[in-house]
């Protein structure tokens, strides 16, 4: 008998060990110097949409994130191309959270954690795949699945198809959640 897995959804992941420092301060200083923007956010602060070439503290960063990007173009198909474009930051504290929401007009989205422990709130995929709706012991097989959860860790990308429903559940200590979040295009 043959298995083929016809609807799958990559997720892809990769810890990044750069500097997180400037990067964690450049966030803090963005945060106090604007209000930011109401979006999926619940308590916590969401930056504007900025450019990555605007900040000189992020510079590796962006190099590190798109290699990565890059990478996971390939193993979509060698001529698969996208590009970021848009960017912004979220920072969460005790209690905040981000509401489920998908990336519209976007291809690939990604987060990049700054700061984060443990108990700073997990991100949770879930797949429209209506498994919801029947009891199935799957014997923690992981094709019947439609949610998956990743902690947050400093220094990981997670890359992600756009249209995926995600949240942020609430952080649960008294640490600050920071993540650099974006959205790609496909460059034809």
């Amino acid at each position: 008998m043959f298995l083929e897995k016809w609807f799958s959804l990559p997720i892809w992941y990769v810890d990044i060990d750069i500097n997180l420092e400037p990067i964690k301060q450049k966030c803090l200083e963005l945060k106090s110097a604007s209000p930011g923007r109401q979006y999926s956010n619940r308590g916590g602060w969401q930056s504007n949409d900025f450019f990555f070439t605007d900040y000189p503290e992020l510079t590796e960063l962006t190099q590190r994130l798109t290699e990565e990007l890059d990478s996971a173009c390939r193993d979509v198909n060698e001529n698969f191309k996208l590009e970021i474009n848009n960017v912004w930051i979220n920072v969460n504290e005790n209690g905040n959270s981000n509401a489920r929401h998908v990336h519209a007009l976007s291809v690939l989205s990604g987060v990049f954690y700054v700061a984060a422990t443990e108990q700073s709130g997990n991100i949770v995929f879930e797949h429209e795949t209506g498994i919801e709706h029947y009891s199935v012991n799957h014997y923690g097989s992981d094709l019947f699945n439609g949610t998956v959860r990743y902690a947050p860790i400093a220094g990981r990308l997670l890359i992600f198809p756009s249209w995926l429903h995600h949240y942020v559940e609430p952080v649960q200590d008294n640490n600050t959640r920071i993540s650099i979040a974006f959205n790609t295009k496909q460059i034809v």
